[in-house]
């Protein structure tokens, strides 16, 4: 445990200690009175994965608002979907958390949920201060403010099990529409669709290279070999896309790789300077014949779009990653590597052998409408045996 993580956790010791209070716990509620939902984290996946129960919450509570505390990342995925009233924004301060609870203190909710994934400072500390008629948190016992906490039942294993949980607490023997969805608006569509026709009668693959960890983020030549493959069809276009933080590492790729490909290779693999949100490239997977992607948020997007999709996700015995965050969805093949129940020193993404992902390729092109492929891989190889080469 860092120094950063120990100060976290007696901070933590102290707010539970000071104001974590059953005293907030109000008796009575109105059909009107709002809803709150901590989502903190602020991570683009977690939030589309939650977009199947903040539809519910607003069809079966229509009278109450809901209100979700989140990054701006969050506002940007939820602001154009009509099921959130408002999210409030958080950084993660406590100056900013004491903003928002003298924001909302003298509010009543019908009921606050706590879905912070391990709990934090804020997250204890506005359950705690703040009045509703029930506290509800995922899978954890440590506030006393808590009147329900939400497990995983037997057999499951993925998160968005608990959303459905936390359901079927509040709506018991009812059914759920828990597909997650995005919403895009209609200018990034049209630069979409703009492209689209740039191309006519070509396959257009989104290819993501960047989950955000240096690790699950596909390296310089693994991709090269990727985007070679692809453009080897001369009917593919491949569109790479990045967040902020990978942008310059994309065009230093591309400078890099000019003399590997031809001018017609070339012009099928544009960058595309002008896509900086994540509505814009929420569009151009929606135009996209199907998506490549390491373990990110556009995972879950391309779900939400319901588009055909490779992913690659890493595991261990302990690590089990894809069966908690991995697609929930009957379009997506993915290659999952496992590795020994003690990882080597350096165990990334680029163990995956180029043989294998070349075959998932292969095989989504000649898939149409839905269908429903895994692939398990259930032994890695000594590290650098299985590289691509």
């Amino acid at each position: 445990m860092n120094i950063s993580q120990s100060i976290e956790n007696l901070v933590l010791k102290f707010i539970i200690f000071f104001f974590d209070s059953e005293a907030n716990l109000v008796t009575e509620t109105h059909n009107f009175h709002p809803i709150l939902i901590l989502h903190p984290d602020g991570r683009v996946g977690d939030t589309i994965m939650a977009t199947g129960f903040y539809r519910e919450l607003n069809k079966k509570y229509p009278y109450s608002y809901v209100y979700v505390l989140g990054n701006e990342q969050v506002k940007e995925v939820l602001e154009p979907l009509n099921f959130v009233k408002e999210v409030f924004i958080y950084e993660k301060s406590m100056m900013s958390t004491l903003r928002l609870f003298f924001k909302l203190r003298k509010r009543k909710f019908k009921f606050i949920l706590n879905t912070t994934d391990g709990l934090k400072p804020h997250g204890a500390f506005l359950q705690g201060q703040l009045k509703a008629c029930q506290k509800i948190i995922f899978n954890n016992d440590q506030l006393k403010s808590t009147t329900k906490i939400i497990n995983f039942e037997e057999g499951q294993t993925h998160f968005t099990s608990f959303y459905e949980n936390t359901l079927n607490y509040l709506f018991a023997d009812d059914r759920f529409d828990m597909h997650y969805q995005v919403g895009v608006s209609l200018s990034a569509q049209q630069k979409a669709e703009t492209l689209f026709e740039m191309f006519p009668g070509k396959k257009l693959v989104v290819f993501n290279a960047f989950s955000g960890s240096e690790l699950g983020n596909f390296s310089y030549y693994n991709s090269m070999q990727i985007i070679n493959h692809l453009l080897a069809d001369p009917d593919k276009v491949v569109i790479s896309v990045a967040g902020p933080a990978n942008t310059e590492t994309l065009l230093e790729w591309r400078e890099r790789s000019l003399s590997m490909f031809s001018s017609d290779e070339l012009a099928r693999w544009p960058l595309l300077d002008e896509v900086q949100t994540l509505d814009e490239t929420f569009a151009l997977m929606e135009v996209a014949d199907f998506i490549i992607s390491v373990d990110t948020s556009l995972v879950h997007a391309a779900c939400a779009l319901d588009k055909k999709l490779i992913c690659v996700y890493r595991q261990t015995g302990e690590y089990q990653n894809s069966c908690q965050w991995g697609p929930r969805w009957n379009r997506a093949h993915t290659i999952i590597l496992h590795a020994p129940s003690t990882p080597p020193e350096v165990w990334d993404i680029n163990d995956l052998s180029f043989e294998e992902l070349k075959e998932a390729i292969d095989e989504m092109d000649g898939i149409t409408g839905s269908w429903d492929a895994s692939y398990r891989r259930d032994t890695l190889s000594e590290k650098g045996e299985s590289r691509i080469s």
